[in-house]
């Protein structure tokens, strides 16, 4: 998920909608389109103090750069394979 995609998201009813257009997965997104990403309203507030307090800070000039939501403590974008070991 990028940052741009995060400011895009939409409230529809009590959840927050964000559409993610992944090149990675263009054999399904040809066939469903882009995937969303469904947050409940205080999961995406959590997720907005992440984007605009802490994420600047692991590396303020790599962070301001980049315009993946999730970065490495080196300010590169995090992997599948790395989120799933992070969890």
């Amino acid at each position: 998920m990028t940052c741009s995609q995060f400011r895009a998201a939409r409230i529809v009813d009590v959840l927050m909608i964000i559409t993610l257009f992944l090149s990675w997965i263009t054999k399904t997104a040809a066939v469903y389109g882009p995937a969303r990403f469904v947050l409940t309203l205080s999961l995406c507030g959590w997720l907005r103090v992440y984007a605009e307090k802490i994420r600047p800070q692991v590396i303020a000039e790599a962070a301001a750069a980049a315009d993946e939501l999730f970065l490495t403590w080196n300010g590169e974008a995090i992997c599948s394979g790395q989120i799933i070991k992070c969890i």
